[in-house]
């Protein structure tokens, strides 16, 4: 059956899919004990760890993840201030269409419940990824793949279907460390630990920044995203492109100010509805012009 489900998964262009484990994740819990005490946390993460760690706190019948990657990079664009996942058609729309044609195959084939996530779950996905073997993670604090690199999105599948886990990848980066040394904000320590109140992609997408955030801000052109520790990453060189065909149909690599003022915020949603960046509002993202 975990071979059928991976065959499958490949007819739909997911030439990468892995099953993790269910199960208390130890090695996690003080990878995020350890952040939490360097770091704190930011506003976008689940603050309960033991939901993060434990997959039965929220799916108490679950004895399987599915888990699966998309490559989402479809070249390049001059001039684009949006960083490449953000310019593209909505990951979430296109990731969680295609974890339920699987999820509808298990349950055709075992009548095993099933539960899709894309980016919205409350388990850590790269660190699934991980346990599913589908990349070894780099000190930028990306999962990398061995043919995409780190540009790719990450779904999961949680199911009460048992099969059997696919094992990590023992294979490590490169550890150069151009990411921590082209980080704009110095958001790596060189450990693998990650400050994300000083990730310029997270400043872009908050409200309210600090004196230290703006003037991180002030010092590069993105204004959603921030690509700069994937750019420099040896293993994103010569990176290739995705075989989705959906994150070919539509593009937006470059926003522009005064546009952007004369619209209402119903406007900006209605227009870049189909991006990612569009459920950050308006206001969050021209704010990041006022630097």
């Amino acid at each position: 059956m975990k071979e059928r489900i991976k065959q499958y998964a490949k007819k739909l262009n997911i030439e990468y899919t892995g099953i993790a484990p269910v199960c208390r994740y130890d090695d996690l819990e003080k990878r995020l004990y350890r952040r939490r005490e360097k770091f704190g946390i930011n506003q976008f993460e689940e603050t309960d760890i033991e939901k993060r760690v434990n997959p039965l706190v929220t799916f108490p019948l679950a004895n399987s993840i599915v888990v699966c990657i998309f490559p989402y990079y479809t070249g390049e664009d001059e001039g684009a201030n949006v960083s490449r996942y953000a310019r593209i058609p909505d990951y979430h729309t296109v990731i969680k269409y295609k974890l339920q044609q699987i999820a509808d195959f298990i349950k055709l084939e075992s009548n095993a419940k099933c539960e899709c996530f894309a980016d919205t779950g409350v388990l850590h996905d790269r660190y699934l990824a991980y346990l599913a073997g589908l990349g070894f993670f780099g000190v930028n604090n990306c999962l990398i793949n061995e043919k995409y690199g780190s540009y790719f999105f990450i779904g999961y599948i949680v199911t009460e279907l048992q099969l059997e886990p696919d094992r990590p990848q023992k294979k490590e980066c490169l550890k150069c460390a151009n990411c921590v040394k082209n980080c704009p904000g110095g958001a790596l320590d060189g450990e693998g630990g990650f400050d994300t109140k000083r990730c310029v992609s997270y400043i872009t997408q908050i409200k309210e920044l600090t004196e230290e955030q703006v003037s991180i801000l002030k010092e590069q052109e993105m204004i959603y995203g921030c690509d700069r520790c994937q750019e420099m990453c040896p293993h994103n060189t010569n990176p290739v492109k995705t075989p989705i065909k959906e994150f070919y149909e539509k593009r937006q690599s470059k926003l522009e100010k005064n546009e952007l003022l004369v619209m209402s915020n119903k406007e900006f949603k209605q227009k870049y509805k189909d991006f990612p960046f569009s459920w950050r509002g308006k206001a969050v993202i021209l704010k990041n012009f006022d630097k």
